[in-house]
C-alpha cells in the first residue's frame, strides 16, 4: 500500500471515529433535553440554590439581629436618660452649691492670715474639683452626646464594612459593564462662566458649579437633569448631601442648604467671615465647613447653628475630611499654612499636627489601614500612619497634586497640574501607569467612583476621560 492510500485510511478512520463520537454525544443530548430536571448536573445546581437561599435567610436573620441590638441600646440609652432626669433634684443641687459655697467662704477665713498659703491654694483646688465633678455629673447633654457619638461611630464603621463587601462584590460586575458599555472621551459646554467645583451624585451623575449656577449631570449620556440658579450669593465650594439637598459655600461666609425639588433655600448658616473654601458630611444632621478665615466649624443642619468652637489654621483651610481612627472622629484638615491639623472630636486630646513643605490641597483616607494621604503644591503626595504619627512614604510628582482618590487598599489615582493622572501601588510606593492629559492651572477636578476623569478647562466647559481600565 503506497503512502498516499495509507494516509486516506488514516484520515477516513479518523474521520468516522469522531463521527461516532459525535453521534453518541448526539444521543446523551437528546437524553439530556427530555430528563433534564432528574439530571445529576440540575440536581447540583438546586443543592447550591438551595445552599445559597438558606445562607441568605440566615444572613439576613444575623444583620436584622443585630441592627435591632443597636437600636434597641439607643432607647435604653433614652428610658435611662429620662429615668436621671426625672430622678435629679435640681433643688438639692443648688443646695449643695449654696453649702458647698458658704463652707469654702468660712475655710478660707483661716488661711487669709500670712504663711497659710499652701493649705490656702490646696483647699481652693480641692473645693474647685468638687465644683468640676458635680458640673460634670449633671452635664447630662455631654454624657450622652459622647454616648451617642460612640454608637454613631459603631455604626459607621459597620456600614463602611457592609460598604467594603458590597464593593467587593460590584467589583466584577463593574468589570464586565464596562467592557460591554466601552466609553468614549467626551466634552461637554457645562456653563456660562467659570467652574468653581465639581462633585459626584450618586447613580452615575456628577454635579458642576460655577459663581452663580448649579447643573446635575447624567454620567452616562451628558444630559442636564437639573438646574438652579442662584441669585443670593456668589458661590465658592459645594458639597452633595443627598440628590435633593445641596450646600453651597460662598465668598461673602454664608452657607446655603438648597432643596433641590424646590430649587430654593430651605436653611442658611452665618458664622465664617470669609470665604468658603471646602465643605464635608459628617452624619445626617451635621456637617463641617472650611474657610478663608482659617476656621473649621461643625453646623447643625436643622437649627442652621454652629454647634462646636472653631478649630484654628494659620491660614486659610483647602480641604478637610473625617477620619475614624479605633471607633474615635477626628476631623483631619489641610491649609496654606503647610500643614494637616487632626482635631480629637470625643476626647480633650490636643490636636496633631502633620507638614508639607507648601499648601495642602487635597486629602484621602484608607481607614481599616490607618492611613491619611495628602497632596501639596510642594510636589508630593505623603502617606501617613495615623496610629504612629508620621510620615511612612513620599509619592512624587513635578507639579501640585490637585486630587486622590482610592482604588483599593493597595492602589490610588492622583492627578498633578504637571499633566499628569498616575496609578500608584501603596505597598511598594511606586507608580505602576502614568496618562498624560491636558489640565488647565485652574482646573476643578473629580475622579468619580467608577474612576473616570471628570475636569474643567477655561473655556467653561467639562472634560470626562476614562484614562484607566479599572
Amino acid at each position: 500500500m503506497n503512502s498516499k492510500i495509507q494516509n486516506r485510511v488514516v484520515l477516513d478512520t479518523k474521520f468516522y471515529t469522531r463521527k461516532k463520537d459525535l453521534e453518541q454525544k448526539l444521543e446523551e443530548l437528546k437524553d439530556f433535553k427530555n430528563n433534564r430536571t432528574s439530571h445529576p448536573l440540575s440536581k447540583d445546581y438546586y443543592e447550591l440554590i438551595n445552599q445559597i437561599d438558606k445562607y441568605r435567610h440566615d444572613t439576613i436573620q444575623t444583620i436584622n439581629s443585630y441592627f435591632n441590638n443597636l437600636i434597641l441600646k439607643l432607647d435604653d440609652d433614652l428610658k435611662e436618660l429620662d429615668t436621671e432626669l426625672s430622678n435629679i433634684s435640681v433643688e438639692l443641687i443648688e443646695a449643695k452649691i449654696e453649702t458647698l459655697t458658704e463652707d469654702t467662704l468660712q475655710q478660707t477665713k483661716r488661711f487669709k492670715t500670712e504663711g497659710f498659703d499652701r493649705e490656702y491654694n490646696q483647699l481652693i483646688e480641692r473645693r474647685t474639683e468638687l465644683i468640676e465633678d458635680l458640673t460634670d455629673t449633671i452635664d447630662f447633654a455631654k454624657i450622652y452626646s459622647l454616648k451617642l457619638s460612640n454608637h454613631s461611630s459603631l455604626f459607621l464603621k459597620t456600614k463602611q464594612q457592609f460598604q467594603a463587601c458590597f464593593n467587593e462584590l460590584n467589583t466584577e460586575k463593574k468589570k464586565e459593564l464596562k467592557k460591554k458599555n466601552f466609553k468614549k472621551d467626551s466634552k461637554l459646554q457645562a456653563h456660562d462662566s467659570s467652574i468653581i467645583c465639581i462633585r459626584e451624585v450618586q447613580d452615575e451623575k456628577f454635579l458642576t458649579c460655577s459663581n452663580t449656577q448649579i447643573k446635575i449631570w447624567n454620567q452616562n449620556n451628558l444630559e442636564c437633569t437639573c438646574d438652579l440658579n442662584n441669585s443670593y450669593e456668589i458661590m465658592s465650594c459645594c458639597l452633595v448631601l443627598s440628590e435633593n439637598e445641596i450646600l453651597t459655600g460662598s465668598q461673602n461666609g454664608i452657607i446655603n442648604l438648597w432643596d433641590m425639588s424646590s430649587k430654593k433655600v430651605k436653611q442658611v448658616f452665618k458664622g465664617h467671615t470669609n470665604e468658603i473654601t471646602c465643605l464635608e458630611y459628617y452624619n445626617e444632621n451635621q456637617f463641617w465647613s472650611g474657610s478663608k478665615d482659617k476656621s473649621l466649624k461643625l453646623w447643625e443642619k436643622q437649627t442652621g447653628q454652629a454647634i462646636m468652637h472653631s478649630y484654628k489654621h494659620g491660614h486659610q483651610v483647602n480641604c478637610m475630611l473625617v477620619f475614624n481612627l479605633k471607633s474615635e472622629d477626628l476631623i483631619v484638615s489641610g491649609s496654606s499654612d503647610k500643614s494637616i491639623y487632626i482635631f480629637y472630636l470625643n476626647s480633650k486630646r490636643a490636636y496633631t499636627r502633620f507638614y508639607h513643605s507648601d499648601s495642602v490641597l487635597c486629602l484621602e483616607k484608607l481607614e481599616h489601614k490607618n492611613l491619611l494621604l495628602s497632596g501639596s503644591d510642594d510636589w508630593t503626595i505623603k502617606i501617613w500612619n495615623m496610629n504612629k504619627k508620621m510620615c511612612i512614604n513620599t509619592l512624587n510628582h513635578t507639579g501640585s497634586i490637585r486630587s486622590i482618590k482610592l482604588i483599593d487598599d493597595d492602589s490610588i489615582l492622583s492627578c498633578s497640574i504637571d499633566n499628569t493622572i498616575r496609578m500608584w501601588c501603596l505597598k511598594k510606593a511606586e507608580c505602576k501607569e502614568t496618562k498624560r492629559v491636558a489640565f488647565d492651572y485652574d482646573s476643578k477636578i473629580l475622579l468619580a467612583s467608577n474612576f473616570d476623569l471628570i475636569f474643567s478647562t477655561n473655556d467653561f466647559c467639562v472634560n470626562i476621560l476614562h484614562p484607566f481600565e479599572i
